[in-house]
């Protein structure tokens, strides 16, 4: 019975689908019918006034829907394109030279040759002045999309170079991303034809059905379509009666998903936490790092820059450990040395300029990691390799730390803490 029940569900969700599909499609055929309407009255009466001949066929009022849906379909593209050509023109242009004396384009698609003669055309007007040229003299067949024509084109017949350049880019953009295009030398965007075997020719049928897939591409479509219509159609079904998904119709995010409950908190994980506390209770970084240091010995990979050091062990072990603690916690150097009664900030500072440097953080922090490898328990973690995957958070640090770099995806100057 709830089998029957869910089946009469999806039927009854697909009808509904259909019914609005339906509805768009003679919503097109009604306007398509209007326009043929319009034209025959126009022929039939070409002296007639338009409030005779076609107001009473169209109405005022349905006009002007069809102008103002028009209008709304253009706006978008219209200023994404003036954002696009604003951009390119002012700013991105200038590095068009660059970027094609050292990439080489090449497509096995005899379809999209006519881009790379675009590009080569482009390539070899780079250092030309002209804003306008003739339209005999650029590839335009295969290259310029009709929604593209009117922008790149002008009313005189001449191409806007800079508009045209921008087509094309857009075209190459697209096409190397589906791998009609590649870029010789690339790993990503590499040869479509490197990522087949060797033996594809060969043995094309053995692959095929290794892979559960059929040869041919008609039939390969169809399984896809028919799949992708199923789940849309189970996703019409369910949504209305999930209560944890709510479509908005206002902001940017219109699917608002409920944050599932927290999970209860594992047996063993409370037990963990006191035995921890008991054993380390308030431990502080510096301890941490102290305890690190003794164990693994990364001290001795800060050395000094200077001929001689006058220092004793103990004092430069002492100032060391400060050093590294004020930069790793970004506390500073002067707020280190001033919770510090017996080490001044001009003390730390002369450690700093002359031990600690990238190369030396780079060994004490592969000491610190080969002794947490050599003291894993297998019979935990298992016998895993030395790699492994993991995610990191940034954190603003200054510019004297030697640890800081600039992030290109979080933005900004810090250190990665793992």
């Amino acid at each position: 019975m709830p089998a029957s029940i869910n089946t009469a569900k999806q039927e009854q969700s697909r009808q509904s689908v259909l019914i609005l599909i339906d509805a768009r499609l003679s919503s097109r055929s009604s306007r398509y019918s209007l326009l043929v309407e319009i034209a025959s009255a126009s022929i039939n009466e070409p002296s007639g006034r338009i409030c005779d001949v076609i107001f009473p066929i169209a109405g005022k009022d349905k006009l002007a829907a069809i102008i103002k849906e028009s209008q709304a379909k253009g706006a978008l593209d219209r200023r994404i394109y003036k954002v696009m050509r604003r951009s390119w023109a002012n700013h991105y242009r200038r590095m068009l030279p660059s970027l094609l004396s050292v990439l080489e384009f090449r497509s096995n698609n005899a379809v999209w040759r006519p881009v790379l003669a675009a590009l080569d055309w482009i390539r070899s007007k780079v250092d030309g002045g002209c804003r306008f040229v003739p339209l005999q003299d650029v590839p335009i067949d295969e290259v310029i999309p009709a929604r593209w024509r009117s922008s790149v084109i002008d009313d005189d017949g001449r191409v806007n170079r800079i508009s045209y350049e921008l087509c094309v880019l857009t075209q190459l953009r697209d096409r190397i991303r589906s791998k009609e295009i590649w870029v010789v030398g690339a790993d990503r965007y590499r040869n479509p034809d490197d990522d087949l075997p060797k033996d594809f020719e060969i043995r094309r049928e053995a692959y095929y059905s290794g892979l559960s897939l059929t040869p041919d591409a008609q039939a390969f479509c169809a399984s896809i379509r028919e799949e992708l219509e199923r789940e849309l159609l189970l996703l019409n079904a369910n949504i209305p009666q999930n209560d944890k998904v709510r479509l908005l119709w206002r902001g940017d995010n219109r699917i608002s998903i409920t944050p599932f409950k927290p999970l209860p908190e594992p047996k063993g994980l409370a037990s963990i936490k006191s035995e921890i506390g008991q054993r380390w209770p308030m431990t502080g970084l510096l301890d941490v790092l102290k305890e690190a240091a003794l164990d693994t010995g990364l001290m001795d990979a800060f050395e000094t820059s200077a001929s001689r050091v006058t220092l004793s062990k103990a004092a430069l072990a002492q100032r060391l450990l400060l050093c590294l603690y004020g930069l790793g916690t970004n506390a500073g150097l002067k707020r280190v040395a001033g919770a510090t009664p017996d080490v001044s900030y001009e003390e730390l500072l002369h450690v700093h300029r002359r031990f600690i440097h990238a190369p030396a953080l780079r060994e004490a922090c592969a000491r610190v990691a080969n002794a947490t490898l050599a003291i894993r328990n297998a019979a935990v973690w298992g016998d895993a390799g030395t790699a492994c995957a993991s995610d990191s958070t940034k954190f603003g640090a200054w510019d004297r730390n030697l640890m800081t770099e600039w992030h290109a995806r979080y933005g900004g100057r810090g250190v990665m803490i793992y």
